[in-house]
Parts: C-alpha cells; structure tokens; sequence
C-alpha cells in the first residue's frame, strides 16, 4: 500500500493531467477476508484497516498540493460491506425441482456427515503410510469436485455465484427439444412460489427486463439477487438447506459518493438520491472525453453539480 501510494504521488507529478483515476481495492480485500473481525473491534484487523486509510488520505494531500483549489476531487466506492445471517441456496431450490443435478459422489459424501469424517479418517490413517504424499492429493480431488452436475442440468447458479443469476443449459434443452421460454418461465415459477413463503429473494427476473446492451447475451439468463435488507445473502452450494443460517460478509448495495473541491463550496442542485455506478461511469467517461454508449442510462452528475 506504501509502495502504490509514492508510486502514484509520483505520477501525478510527471506532467499536467486533465483527469487523474486511481482505485485502491485494499480495503474491498481486507473486509473480504475479515470483515466479521473488524466490526467486532478486533485490534490487528482494525489497525491494518485504519493504515490503509491512512495510506489513501495521505495520497489524497499529495494530489491536492499539485492541483489544489482549482480540481474537483470525486471519491467513490461501488458498493459497501454487510454482515448477512442467512443463506438461501437457489441450486438446492432448482433441485428439489428436478431441475438440476450433483455429481453423485459428492452428494453422498455432503449427505451423510459420519460417512465424510470415516472417509478423512480412513484416508489420512492408512493411505497416508502407504503413500506420503499421494493421500493428500486424492482426498483433495475427492472433495472439492465439482458438486453440480453441469452438463445434465437445465439450469443452475454456478459455483462462483458469476453474475447473480440462474443460467440454463442450452446444449441440454436443445438436445431434448425443450422450449428456452419455458424452461425459463419454470425457473422462475419454482424460484418465486419459493421467496412468497421465505422472502428470500428481492428480484428473480429475465435477463432482458434488467439488463440491456450489447454484451446482454453474457448475463445469466435469469437474474436472482438475495433480499438483502431481510439479511440473506446467496449461496450456490446445492446440498446446505433451502435456508440455512450462518453468518457471512459480503458486498452491499450502499456505497459512498463524495464530490469537493476540499473548500465546501460544491453543493448539489437537487438532492441526488439513489446514485448509481452507472451515474459515476458517466462522469468518468465524460471527465476523459470517452463516447459514451448509446444503451448507457447513467445520469450526467456534472450537470447535477455547481459551483
């Protein structure tokens, strides 16, 4: 973090920059690995918390010496950080539904808690006198497969929750000459008929209705978020229960968006509320004459903005 700080102060003195954009991701990482411990108070992760917002104020008095009264300086993060104590697993949903499959050695393994520790137990015991290292290796590859079964699924979260959404498998349906449409409007019921009761979930939607643009074909196909003001957050994990309770760190949707000329004298016309990325993308994009695309609905905050 020292070493990114003096190589950035460094920059901003090379010549004279129309824009400056620089990201620090250290405290997005460090809340990752320990958030539960920071708002407990637990002093090591609080006092490396607190040096790298040392570290970014630091940087922000070097920029504001080189370009002082005269910049407008924009801070902003994306997103911020929440403590969620319940986990809904839409993958175990879509399988109750017999919409999705596990690879079977994995489901025993997961279903049968004294079958998983006898497993480890046997295997660390005595494959480990047979063979060093080998042991390791196998047990690894034993349970950390893949738990679902992607190619004879019609439809699944992945494993790395990419996207927030439910994606159907295309090959499959047309292997079988099944409609997309309705696969989808399935999904969708099953999902749905599901959050009434729980009200797990605070969007479960296509794609189409939520994003737009011309990398739409990436998005899953349906888009499902987690409710998090009710406290859950999504896991992919087919075999935990529909609701399971644990407590985990993750993203939330409330970030930070601050705009000064370090003199207080930028006020906003109208009180601005609910501002997004797509409005501070915008005004990046703007700030170093980039176009700007056609489906981009951000709003232009400059306009927003006087002195």
């Amino acid at each position: 973090m020292e070493f990114k700080v003096r190589i950035y102060s460094e920059l901003i003195n090379v010549e004279d920059w129309d824009s400056v954009i620089v990201v620090f991701s250290e405290p997005d990482w460090l809340q990752h690995l320990a958030f539960i411990e920071i708002i407990r108070e637990e002093s090591d992760f609080m006092k490396m918390l607190e040096k790298i917002f040392r570290e970014i104020d630091t940087f922000m008095k070097n920029v504001y010496r080189v370009y002082g009264k005269e910049a407008v300086y924009v801070i902003v993060s994306d997103h911020g950080f929440q403590l969620y104590e319940k986990l809904v697993s839409p993958n175990k949903i879509l399988l109750r539904g017999k919409l999705l499959r596990t690879n079977m050695l994995d489901l025993v393994i997961h279903s049968n808690k004294v079958f998983c520790h006898l497993l480890k137990s046997v295997l660390n015991r005595y494959i480990s006198k047979l063979v060093r290292h080998a042991h390791r290796t196998v047990l690894n590859s034993l349970l950390t497969k893949q738990k679902i079964n992607y190619r004879d699924s019609l439809a699944f979260m992945p494993e790395d929750i990419s996207g927030m959404g439910i994606r159907i498998n295309k090959k499959l349906i047309a292997e079988k000459q099944i409609n997309h449409n309705h696969v989808r409007k399935l999904v969708c019921s099953i999902l749905r008929r599901f959050s009434k009761k729980a009200d797990a979930f605070s969007l479960i939607d296509y794609r189409e209705r939520v994003y737009w643009g011309e990398n739409l074909k990436l998005a899953p196909d349906i888009v499902v978020l987690p409710n998090m003001k009710k406290g859950f957050w999504i896991t992919s994990d087919p075999f935990s229960r529909e609701i399971s309770f644990s407590a985990v760190s993750n993203h939330s949707m409330s970030g930070i968006f601050g705009i000064t000329d370090f003199e207080g004298l930028l006020r906003l016309k109208d009180t601005i509320t609910r501002i997004s990325a797509y409005d501070v993308l915008q005004l990046i994009l703007y700030s170093i004459n980039a176009s700007i695309p056609s489906y981009h609905d951000g709003r232009e905050l400059k306009a927003l903005v006087e002195i």
